[in-house]
């Protein structure tokens, strides 16, 4: 068994060149196998849903590395988000919604 963090953006207009860009490279500079070892690689789904414009999961590992991956993880969807601000976002740890924080531009834990 494991627990995942899911992601979906959703907007009317698809993804530009230009954010396809900055979001491999947000994903490259966030070490996306960093936890391949004990979870896995951050994982982007190749053919998302219709209107959804980005969307995965990443599982956790099962081990004490559990908080520093959702941590790293839910960095670096903050980063993203902040790079596709006028998408509808959903992230979520198994039906646990992740708050949104609009000060601090990023997830939060609590």
């Amino acid at each position: 068994m494991s627990v995942s963090i899911y992601y979906t953006a959703i907007r009317a207009q698809s993804l530009t060149e230009a954010e396809q860009a900055t979001i491999a490279a947000l994903i490259a500079n966030h070490d996306p196998d960093r936890f391949a070892d004990s979870g896995e690689s951050f994982c982007v789904y190749d053919n998302p849903q219709p209107g959804e414009v980005f969307a995965g999961s990443t599982a956790l590992p099962l081990s004490e590395e559990a908080a520093e991956a959702l941590f790293h993880w839910t960095d670096l969807l903050s980063a993203i988000r902040r790079a596709l601000p006028d998408a509808e976002w959903n992230v979520h740890v198994e039906d646990q919604d992740l708050p949104w924080d609009e000060g601090q531009q990023a997830y939060t834990m609590e």
